[in-house]
């Protein structure tokens, strides 16, 4: 197996709604040309969301960097850098349009932000696209139909407290994710 210090991420550039089929076709490439040692990780991080269709809330898996694709080399130590093999490989896997580089080089990913993005992939709590500030109508509960505006949101309890004028007067709201919708 490959020491620590050897390996290095890199990105991998591709069309947007196409980085599972490449990071599919990758790993079949790396099986074929038993270079599973060279090549040892490709990852899409994906987020769980919550999104509205037909005023009916439903999870959906997006991917955090849309065109993106993270892929995990062992590089040569004398050089710094993946081997020809291992560059041919990834390089010429179809849907791939090149690396993220700097000066015609690929350029690794920092690890301190590679831990990041992997730890960010960890976290599969669904999503909410809504802020402090903005204005939502509830769509489900004692308060549908209602609008208001959001003070809180707590997406580790997947709760949104929303301000909404009830009997002449201002109430806060704690309500699910689910029983809101942005306005647009």
């Amino acid at each position: 197996m490959a020491e620590v210090d050897n390996r290095r991420w890199y990105l991998v550039h591709t069309s947007a709604g196409n980085e599972a089929k490449v990071k599919e076709e990758l790993m079949k490439r790396v099986r074929s040309a038993h270079l599973e040692d060279k090549i040892l990780r490709v990852e899409v991080p994906t987020e769980m969301r919550i999104e509205y269709k037909n005023n009916k809330p439903r999870k959906v898996e997006k991917v955090i960097y849309p065109g993106y694709v993270f892929v995990e080399v062992v590089i040569d130590p004398t050089k710094g850098a993946m081997d020809s093999d291992t560059w041919t490989l990834i390089r010429f896997t179809p849907g791939v349009h090149g690396f993220v580089s700097v000066d015609g080089r690929p350029s690794p990913v920092d690890d301190e932000e590679m831990l990041a993005v992997l730890n960010a992939d960890e976290d599969q709590a669904p999503k909410l696209d809504i802020e402090v500030g903005d204005l939502v109508e509830v769509i489900d509960g004692p308060f549908r139909g209602k609008e208001g505006r959001v003070t809180q949101v707590d997406h580790e309890r997947k709760r949104v407290y929303v301000a909404i004028h009830v009997f002449g007067r201002e109430v806060i709201a704690e309500l699910d994710f689910v029983q809101v919708r942005k306005k647009k």
